[in-house]
Parts: structure tokens; sequence; C-alpha cells
């Protein structure tokens, strides 16, 4: 997970952000002993940036707390539980790496996804598996919902996946808002991968147009209005 420091960077100083600083300089002050107060907390800190500075805090115990955060993690909702299996990834030792597939038996598919990649990398079948479940569920509340979370949570892994949906041949056929967030998400994952998606999107065209193709190219013409850096994109629009 990036630095509270970082995360601060990239907000400006919003309220959000002062108050993850003023608790970063005060868990920097603290020792241990505050540490099983801090994990009982955890739970409902909904501020992203001052989970962050707590997750932080409570990486620098150590194997102290590696019991504790593991049993924490299958009992508690999507976001806390996949900051504390990154404060088990930060913590960096061999018990806490094993402590990690505590995240495999949360009932959060987004929470086993973030697990696998960090036990099996992003070439596992089971996180496969996983990820197309999750993006082909047929409720397209929870599809959005899974896309706006991995973007949240920056779970990097789901990116190439991301990409062959949006490349896949049946992308047309989603509501457009669904087309939308995915490509957003991409974008929010692997900036340059988007790109050169949208790009191959709008350049992709129809002797036949058909209504719905044609709003997948709106849709990727506005994200690369928003995204788009390389100078051959623009020569290539």
């Amino acid at each position: 997970a990036a630095a509270p420091e970082d995360r601060i960077a990239r907000h400006g100083a919003t309220p959000a952000a002062i108050m993850a600083g003023t608790v970063g300089d005060l868990l920097a002050r603290l020792g241990e002993a505050y540490a099983p107060a801090c994990l009982d907390a955890f739970p409902q800190v909904r501020e992203p940036l001052v989970r962050d500075a707590l997750g932080h805090y409570l990486a620098r115990t150590g194997d102290t707390l590696v019991a504790a955060v593991a049993a924490l993690i299958p009992a508690v909702d999507v976001e806390p539980a996949i900051a504390l299996v990154r404060v088990l990834v930060e913590i960096g030792t061999r018990r806490a790496l094993d402590a990690v597939g505590a995240g495999v038996q949360s009932p959060h598919a987004l929470v086993r996804i973030d697990a696998l990649s960090h036990l099996e990398g992003a070439s596992s079948e089971r996180l496969r598996v996983e990820l197309q479940r999750l993006l082909e569920d047929r409720d397209p509340d929870v599809r959005l919902a899974a896309l706006r979370l991995i973007a949240q949570n920056q779970i990097k892994v789901a990116g190439p996946h991301l990409a062959l949906h949006a490349k896949a041949d049946g992308f047309d056929e989603l509501p457009v808002d669904e087309r939308r967030v995915v490509l957003a998400t991409l974008a929010a994952l692997l900036p340059s991968r988007a790109e050169s998606i949208c790009v191959e999107l709008v350049q992709k065209g129809a002797i036949i147009p058909r209504a719905s193709h044609e709003e997948t190219r709106e849709v990727a013409a506005e994200l690369l209005g928003e995204i788009a850096i390389a100078p051959e994109t623009e020569r290539a629009l």
C-alpha cells in the first residue's frame, strides 16, 4: 500500500487528507501498546486515508498481531479486509505472508482476489475464475459495485482481465454505464493499456453501424479526452 504521505500528496490538502496526516503524526508517536485497540477500531474506519495510516502503524508491530489480523480478515467488510491483507503483506515476514491465506476464506470475492494475487500471482487459475465469475455476474449492480471497488482499492491484478473484457465480442451488449465504468476502471489500473484499447474501439467502425457499438466508440472517445497522453493517440484520432 502507498505510504500515507503519498496518498495525501495525490489527494491534496482535503479535510480527509489533513485528518489522515494528524492521525499519522499521532500514531508515529505511539508505541506498540496501542496496536490492539487500533486493530479493534480498524473495521469502523471509513476514510481510506485514515485507514492507510492505521494500516502502516499496525504493520510496524511486525509479527505481534499477525494472528489477530488474520482472524479478523474473514469477518469484516470488503475494504477493511483488503486493507488488512495488505497490512500482512507490508509486514512481510514468512508468518505474515502465510497468514495472507486468511483472505481466501473471506465471503467477499474481491478480498479473495486480492489475497490470491499476493499468494499465487496474476497467473493464478483460482484468481482468474473468481474475477470471471464476478465480472459476469447476472446482476449488473453487482458488476458495477465490483468495478468501483476494484478501482478504489487499486486491485491491479484485475487490469489484464478488464482489458480482455473490453475487447470481447459481447462488450457492446453491456449497459452503456457499465461499459463506461469498465474502461474508467481499466484507466485507473493500467492507464496506457486503457488508452490503447480506447483508440482501438474508436477506430473500430463497421460497414453497417450498430447503435450499441457507436455508443462504445463515444464512451471510449470521452475517456481518451481525459486520459490520452501519447502523441500517436492524438494523431490516430
